[in-house]
């Protein structure tokens, strides 16, 4: 390994630390709320399963989803390393396009338990007094 890959792989770690500690302090969320897509979408973005790992220290249930995407996120890091080291290889960009679309999936599968959870949160925390709403004017008048 080279200095200039070494550097830039230490520079890279010290980004994904950065951002996910700044989500984590609530720097990176615009929303109001307890849970937040956003803070899941940057735990994704620096970690394999780490949006579901924000959302299982809220959510238990959330546990199993974390070392599920944390094994294919392994899996598809060695398998992204193998193919690279091979010279002229056919595969290379299939291999990109899977391992893209396993991210695409990672970050649709937390972005959806967090608003599922948020959702929960908003039901609980501002609930209606059961009152009937009247009939809007529907035609418009």
């Amino acid at each position: 390994m080279n200095l200039h890959s070494c550097r830039s792989r230490i520079l890279a770690l010290v980004l994904m630390f950065s951002v996910s500690q700044a989500a984590w302090a609530g720097k990176l969320d615009v929303d109001i709320t307890q849970v937040s897509p956003t803070k899941a979408f940057i735990y994704c973005l620096a970690f394999p399963g780490g949006g579901h790992y924000y959302l299982s220290k809220i959510n238990p249930e959330y546990k199993g989803k974390f070392y599920f995407f944390l094994g294919l996120g392994i899996a598809s890091g060695a398998l992204m390393y193998t193919q690279t080291r091979v010279k002229n290889n056919p595969f290379l960009v299939p291999t990109f396009m899977f391992v893209g679309g396993l991210k695409l999936w990672e970050f649709g599968s937390a972005n959806d338990g967090a608003e599922k959870e948020r959702l929960k949160w908003l039901e609980q925390h501002f609930k209606s007094n059961d009152t009937p709403v009247p009939p809007g004017n529907v035609s418009g008048k």
